[in-house]
């Protein structure tokens, strides 16, 4: 009876329990995190602390929240059918595959390329070259073009973002990014950063003494 009369006060409150889910993408990016919010448009998933809402139209399925599947009218994930098992040659490539799974693949390289672009660091790198490009002679500066290749750079970093992140580091990082509340928080940040400025320069004239101000190192004391 409890059991019950707790369950009609969550429903009379909207309180829904949180349910580990995998969420399947149309981009091919799988996003693991716990359900908190469903509804018949979008399903808004913590991952690590971080809330992300994904709508219905980048959703292929949905696993582990059957609920949230249904009431989205996506497809449950069906999960794949267990493969025979294998003896012999077929062993032995496996297993040679699993000591090798470190080695950085053409799927890891590509979503880590596509990670440096969702997160505008390509169009930062992109930006500032043009700036320096304005800043030279006409000769310099073409000689630069014909020496400096935006991705070839990009290239020479995947090695460092495969050396920290694992496979599924780089497509929930992905995932979230792709998302509506991830490009929100991208296009959101530069213009935080430069408001701070503002405001810090504010705060330490508002709390600093006048000797502080006028301080400078080598000064004597």
């Amino acid at each position: 009876m409890k059991k019950i009369f707790f369950a009609v006060l969550m429903v009379l409150w909207g309180v829904l329990p949180a349910f580990a889910a995998i969420v399947h993408l149309n981009s091919g990016v799988d996003v693991e995190g716990t359900v908190v919010e469903r509804s018949a448009d979008s399903v808004k998933i913590d991952i690590g602390g971080v809330s992300v809402t994904y709508f219905r139209s980048e959703i292929r399925s949905i696993e582990g929240d059957d609920e949230a599947a249904a009431l989205m009218g996506v497809q449950a994930y069906i999960p794949p059918e267990e493969p025979a098992p294998v003896t012999g040659d077929q062993a032995k490539e496996e297993l040679q595959t699993l000591v090798d799974s470190s080695a950085l693949t053409d799927e890891k390289r590509g979503l880590i390329l596509r990670f440096i672009d969702v997160i505008g660091t390509k169009a930062a790198m992109e930006r500032n070259f043009s700036l320096m490009l304005k800043e030279l002679p006409e000769d310099k500066a073409q000689e630069f073009r014909n020496s400096i290749n935006v991705d070839d750079l990009l290239n020479e970093l995947v090695p460092l973002y495969h050396k920290y992140f694992t496979l599924e580091d780089v497509k929930a990082y992905v995932g979230f990014y792709d998302s509506v509340s991830g490009k929100k928080l991208t296009e959101g940040l530069p213009q935080i950063m430069r408001d701070s400025i503002g405001v810090t320069t504010k705060y330490f004239e508002t709390h600093m003494s006048d000797d502080l101000k006028n301080f400078r190192p080598g000064s004597a004391k």
